[in-house]
């Protein structure tokens, strides 16, 4: 059992190359990084590929072109995987990884992701506004600079598609992300109207998913931890130390988010008191340049977009 793990960063450097080492010498790494926050990153981490930059902004497209990007660097890399995680760069694993591949060998098939019809009572119903469940991806979204505005306009969905909606993050099996990234070339109609969809990282995936063969397969678990209910902002709650008993008991095997500049001692804490390893420092091997042999990727640079 192999992972594969796809990395969308856009802030803290540091800890994105201390996640990268978390992750292991042998798993193939595809980060991407938001072009607004380019320059603060190094061109080159090692055990991972960097690949193509594009700007991100909350709400907007960019986020799922960043993340189609990564799939597409990972299916033409030739590397081999049984899965594909989608993580944040503020993510952290939070048991062995040994845990996790015991977890996915014994699911085979299963497709880990929250996905829900908008149509259908659920959690995003009795939203406002645009945050809306239906009212999300039903009228046209656009946005001025940073001022977002919903135009009342009924949109047509493209044809063959339900709108369903979700978690960002998920992990996929390989026959499963192979498929997306088949459609997202062959319908380009699709991403052409997500392109004005409210918080579209949150629908464009789960409607592709509810319509493809792998839509039985769905388990609605994104196998992160995460803490919504905090009343302190932003959400999800960053997590620290007052954090630590709820993240050694909690079966996820990843949890979000954290930030170093707030409480990087509870990654020391992770790394010894559950991840067993010396805190910051890299697991055994060095990675190797071999992307199109299966082995891992070393050294990506970050092209100009």
């Amino acid at each position: 059992m192999r992972v594969a793990y796809l990395v969308l960063a856009h802030r803290n450097p540091e800890q994105l190359c201390r996640l990268v080492r978390r992750l292991g010498p042998d798993a193939p790494v595809f980060v991407h990084v938001d072009a607004r926050a380019r320059d603060s990153f190094p061109t080159r981490i090692d055990g991972c590929e960097l690949i193509p930059s594009h700007r991100c902004y909350w709400g907007r497209f960019g986020i799922v072109r960043a993340t189609l990007s990564c799939i597409a660097a990972l299916v033409r890399s030739g590397v081999s995987y049984d899965y594909a995680m989608l993580l944040s760069g503020q993510d952290y694993p939070i048991k062995p990884r040994d845990r996790l591949l015991a977890f996915l060998k014994g699911h085979p098939g299963a497709e880990f992701m929250e996905v829900f019809p908008l149509h259908l009572p659920n959690r995003w119903t009795t939203h406002a506004g645009s945050y809306q469940a239906m009212s999300r991806v039903a009228h046209y979204h656009l946005w001025f600079r940073s001022h977002h505005r919903s135009l009342r306009i009924p949109r047509r969905f493209p044809a063959g598609l339900t709108p369903h909606g979700g978690s960002q993050w998920w992990c996929l099996s390989r026959p499963c992300l192979e498929w997306v990234h088949r459609f997202s070339e062959e319908r380009p109609d699709v991403a052409h109207y997500f392109e004005h969809v409210f918080i579209p990282d949150e629908s464009y995936f789960h409607t592709v998913i509810a319509a493809s063969p792998f839509a039985a397969n769905v388990v609605k678990d994104d196998l992160k931890l995460a803490i919504w209910d905090r009343p302190e902002p932003p959400y999800p709650a960053v997590l620290g130390l007052r954090d630590a008993r709820r993240l050694m008991s909690s079966r996820k095997p990843f949890a979000r988010k954290f930030d170093a500049s707030v409480d990087a001692t509870v990654l020391d804490f992770i790394d010894r008191r559950i991840l067993h390893v010396e805190p910051g420092a890299a697991l055994p091997g060095r990675a190797r340049s071999s992307a199109h042999t299966g082995g891992h990727i070393s050294g990506g640079r970050i092209p100009s977009s």
